[in-house]
């Protein structure tokens, strides 16, 4: 998959208060992101299971990082292949936010 994009866990580490926390598992995420081939959000549930898809057909999907204490939103374009990072904060963050319509903003 192409992952739009490394600078946004980049600002992330750097910009957010627990930002470092996250850094190793974000990295990690990134990594598995860019050699996954996922097709449809049934596949992606199947082969990473902290995945969740949220809304049907808008390609939306939540990942639970570091045991749950972040979440990375993103868009995913499955026929093209690509990731486009939406959301990363604390759980507690997420709960504050409305995911479906969440896009990238700087922390």
């Amino acid at each position: 998959m192409i992952v739009i994009s490394r600078s946004r866990i980049t600002d992330f580490v750097k910009g957010h208060k627990r930002g470092q926390e996250a850094e190793s598992a974000l990295n990690s995420w990134f990594h598995e992101a860019k050699i996954a081939t996922w097709k449809s959000p049934h596949q992606l549930m199947n082969e990473y299971p902290g995945a969740r898809n949220i809304g049907k057909g808008n390609g939306v999907a939540t990942f639970k990082i570091r045991g749950n204490q972040f979440r990375l939103v993103t868009r995913i374009d499955y026929d093209v292949g690509v990731v486009k990072i939406e959301f990363i904060g604390t759980h507690e963050e997420y709960d504050k936010i409305n995911v479906g319509e969440v896009t990238w903003k700087t922390q």
